[in-house]
């Protein structure tokens, strides 16, 4: 990929996978967003695009898309600051 004026840039790719620490499903996803985001700003790069990839604990469907929305709504919310 070149940048402006010809300068280089590479494209950064980063994958995180982690089992829930806490029982908090937003909070959760707060956390992980923002672990992912440090990522790349520890390699300088630029966030432009977001991945999630989710397991969720077997459970009654309605709890588990809860459970998911909930994630969701938390790595949103980090990834807009």
């Amino acid at each position: 990929v070149r940048g402006p004026e010809g300068t280089a840039q590479v494209s950064v790719h980063t994958v995180d996978h982690f089992r829930a620490f806490i029982d908090d499903p937003y909070a959760f996803g707060l956390i992980a967003a923002n672990h992912a985001l440090s990522d790349c700003h520890a390699m300088g790069a630029r966030p432009q695009v977001a991945l999630a990839v989710a397991t969720v604990p077997v459970a009654v469907d309605a709890v588990a898309e809860e459970d998911l929305a909930l994630l969701m709504a938390g790595a949103c919310a980090a990834l807009k600051e």
